[in-house]
């Protein structure tokens, strides 16, 4: 079983901007960030802008940015990795896990690639793969279908519905059920959201895999992901969910039944 996150990010902007002016802009008229085409602002949403920046300004002097942190992308799922690392440390999961740290999905899902050319064990040995990329935001008012106990799951019906399921029933019987959001899923999805992360080279090598994230929000590739905008309680319980799911794959006696491709969704 193999659970992954990326470590990298996208460097410095070309030019630095007023953090808190780019972030009050982008809360209003791109919230999804750099998925979101840049707009002039209508006069109600200006409004807005100016109430935002105006209590930033309240509160800390104004200050020039432009170096991309990446404190959701994938800082937050980077750190969700050793802290599920850490939990199976003291405990006797009856199944092997590899832990992959990810360099260069920014760059084109490079070490993933890497990895699954040149694995460590053989690629028929890892029975699930779960990849975690962006799991520092989903309240209500950033992302559709967000919340406090809110995730999003892409592909874990791709190459085997037993996997989908085993994630279901575990949600099922927990005390901390997680609100699951399969919307991204779909093939009329206009983002091909699946092949953007690493799951796609798990899924090239028959590797049943699911993507989990809180979802795209205002700072998603801005030079405002920084950590102080993390949910980190939201994060852990996101943590907490995948741990569970790991170790129900790894006390079952059979690995996930993969049914082969899905016709229902559309290849990388």
């Amino acid at each position: 079983m193999l659970v992954g996150a990326h470590n990298d990010h996208v460097g410095i902007a070309t030019t630095a901007v007023d953090h808190d002016s780019l972030r009050a802009v982008n809360t209003v008229t791109r919230r999804q960030g750099n998925n979101d085409p840049v707009c002039r602002p209508t006069q109600e949403q200006q409004h807005v802008i100016d109430s935002l920046i105006a209590r930033a300004r309240s509160i800390r002097p104004a200050r020039r940015d432009s170096i991309m942190n990446g404190a959701d992308d994938d800082g937050s799922g980077t750190v969700v990795l050793l802290e599920i690392a850490e939990k199976f440390a003291s405990e006797k999961p009856a199944r092997s896990i590899i832990f992959v740290s990810h360099e260069g999905e920014e760059s084109g899902l490079l070490g993933s690639k890497w990895f699954t050319d040149h694995p460590t064990v053989p690629l028929t040995s890892i029975v699930a793969a779960h990849n975690m990329d962006m799991l520092g935001k989903g309240r209500a008012d950033q992302v559709k279908f967000g919340g406090p106990r809110s995730v999003q799951t892409l592909g874990s019906r791709r190459l085997s519905r037993e996997f989908g399921d085993i994630i279901d029933s575990v949600n099922a019987v927990r005390t901390e059920t997680m609100a699951i959001d399969k919307s991204w899923d779909v093939t009329a999805n206009p983002m091909n959201r699946f092949c953007r992360s690493d799951q796609v080279n798990y899924v090239r090598k028959n590797v049943p895999v699911t993507y989990f994230s809180t979802g795209y929000a205002q700072d998603y590739h801005q030079a405002t992901d920084e950590p102080r905008y993390i949910q980190y309680d939201h994060t852990a319980a996101v943590a907490r969910f995948i741990h569970d799911i790991m170790m129900a794959i790894a006390t079952r006696k059979d690995r996930p039944a993969i049914a082969g491709p899905d016709p229902a969704y559309p290849s990388c």
